[in-house]
């Protein structure tokens, strides 16, 4: 089978190559004899071991696995050893008491991101979600989730939808209501803004949050199956593992309800076509999912990736200098697309804007 990649690692190999046989050349030319070098163990890379197991179906794992991570591979304690490790995790799968998962959670971590990285392909992760059960439980993986990022992941997402979700509601609902849009809003659009409208009164504070993400994927053109499907109130796990088969094995939330806003909508997080997560709600399902793509090492789903890196970057704050979790070609640090959206925010949101608009209004 051929796999088709970004061309990076081959041009690194050439120019690799190229400068060594300059290297070679120029000592023979000066008269010195080059050193033969010892051989070295490697290990093989993820196209050498899974060429079999990459096809367009299947979720991508990414080339650059620590991409905005902090705790990515860190060494075990000095009073621990695999084995004590491994006695920790069998004493895990016996325990209930939160504190106490919670507690040797932390203190496997090490031995979890191992089992993490060392899971490629990464069809693999099922094998992992077996020994490690409580990274499929939201408040553990979130718990994991902080570790490597070195942020309180639930914290940010609380504070950071609180700040902005409003903002970013009224950029795009004013949006779908200009005259000179460009493109007519489809009925899903216009049905979500009417049935958030009639739960304004009801508002909890996670009304306004829930309906950016829909909007977010509208406004950057991306196929928002891949990563949010609702479907029918009391709809079977077959029915959740059929609405998940867009996303092609990568993350994704699938809502039973009546709309995104039915505080009675059963969550779920489906990764890997058919592992299922339980979330009690929507926005928490979001963020599992999210998080999927860091701590497991998904690439971002190619049809979502721009909505995925607006999350990253605005709602979760990770900013790394530089790589993506894109497998697309681009080398960008930050997407084109997700640049402007994020700076017409910072427009729309700033006083001089919100001065104008209230003059006009």
């Amino acid at each position: 089978m051929t796999v088709i990649d970004d061309g990076l690692e081959g041009f690194t190999t050439s120019l690799y190559n190229a400068l060594n046989h300059r290297k070679y050349t120029t000592k023979r030319v000066q008269g010195i004899a080059p050193q033969r070098k010892r051989r070295r163990l490697t290990v093989p890379t993820e196209t050498e071991e899974s060429v079999d197991d990459v096809s367009s179906t299947e979720p991508r794992s990414s080339k650059m696995d620590d991409y905005g991570c902090v705790m990515y591979n860190p060494p075990l304690p000095s009073s621990e050893s695999t084995t004590t490790q491994e006695e920790k995790r069998v004493l895990l799968l016996t325990l209930e008491s939160d504190a106490s998962i919670s507690d040797l959670m932390k203190r496997t971590y090490a031995t979890q991101r191992v089992d993490v990285i060392n899971c490629r392909p990464i069809s693999k992760l099922r094998d992992v979600l077996v020994k490690w059960p409580h990274l499929k439980h939201p408040k553990f993986m979130f718990q994991h989730a902080s570790t490597l990022l070195d942020k309180d992941v639930i914290n940010v997402w609380t504070t950071e939808l609180s700040n902005k979700s409003s903002d970013i509601f009224q950029f795009l609902n004013t949006l779908c209501l200009s005259l000179d849009r460009k493109r007519s809003v489809p009925s899903h659009i216009s049905d979500l803004l009417a049935t958030k409208a009639s739960c304004d009164a009801l508002d909890d504070g996670e009304t306004v949050a829930s309906a950016i993400f829909p909007l977010i994927m509208w406004h950057l053109r991306e196929k928002a199956s891949a990563f949010l499907q609702v479907i029918k109130v009391g709809a079977s796990d077959e029915d959740v593992l059929a609405a998940a088969k867009d996303a092609n094995g990568n993350p994704v939330v699938v809502l039973s309800g009546d709309s995104i806003f039915d505080p009675n909508a059963c969550v779920r997080v489906v990764l890997l076509k058919d592992e299922i997560i339980v979330a009690d709600n929507l926005l928490e399902g979001i963020l599992y999912a999210f998080l999927s793509f860091f701590v497991f090492g998904f690439c971002y789903t190619p049809e979502v990736r721009h909505t995925l890196e607006f999350i990253q970057r605005s709602l979760l704050l990770i900013n790394p200098g530089k790589g993506t979790k894109s497998s697309s070609k681009t080398r960008n640090a930050v997407s084109p697309k997700v640049s402007k959206f994020l700076e017409e925010l910072r427009i729309f949101s700033s006083p001089w804007t919100l001065q104008s608009r209230q003059q006009q209004g």
